[in-house]
């Protein structure tokens, strides 16, 4: 991970660790600096300038090392000879439980689960924002699949693309379509399930 310390808006110190061990960063005492922290950053480099780190667009991709992470700090000042302080990163997907409840749905069998239209990229140190370019997400593999089968459960990643309220207040369920979204409904992110009744359950769906 990247530790960085930002003075009047411009990076005076920085410290990387590549495990979770505590690290040392020397500040200067009573200065107010702006902390910042990220974790599983591929290939990142700290900004000189604070307000580089606001629009810094990191790739919703396939991450090998970890989730991304970040934290951050402001108007920390040191008034002692040292100081500790605790990083507590959060995580920039939330964590999606897919379960099917076998004993309503017996008969039938999913066949696939993918996220679809998943925002390309997450912003680490900006407020909540939608999404204008997305891509495929993660999918189910024939493990993934045998396991929601069985009655267990399937962990999906989703990186934040807050569109907003895009239907009338207390819209019906038939009313939740994409035909019903306008020009948003590319850029909504959505969960897509399929599966299949067996051909004797006498249902057809």
């Amino acid at each position: 991970y990247f530790l960085m310390a930002y003075y009047q808006g411009r990076l005076e110190t920085v410290v990387h660790s590549s495990s979770s061990q505590s690290v040392q960063l020397s500040l200067v005492a009573a200065r107010s600096y702006q902390l910042y922290a990220v974790a599983n950053f591929p290939d990142f480099e700290p900004p000189h300038d604070e307000k580089e780190l606001f629009s810094y667009a990191l790739p919703a991709g396939d991450f090998q090392d970890g989730l991304p992470m970040a934290w951050s700090c402001t108007d920390f000042s040191v008034q002692q000879k040292s100081s500790t302080l605790y990083l507590r990163f959060e995580r920039l997907f939330a964590r999606l439980h897919l379960k099917v409840d076998k004993g309503l749905l017996s008969q039938w069998t999913v066949q696939h689960a993918r996220l679809c239209q998943v925002a390309s990229h997450v912003y680490p140190f900006s407020s909540s924002r939608a999404a204008d370019r997305v891509c495929e997400g993660d999918g189910a593999s024939e493990e993934d699949l045998l396991l929601l089968n069985q009655g267990g459960e399937m962990v999906f990643y989703v990186p934040e693309n807050v569109q907003g309220a895009l239907l009338p207040p207390h819209a019906g369920p038939f009313s939740r379509v994409p035909e019903n979204l306008g020009e948003r409904a590319s850029l909504c992110t959505y969960l897509q399930v399929e599966g299949a009744f067996e051909q004797d359950s006498g249902i057809v769906g």
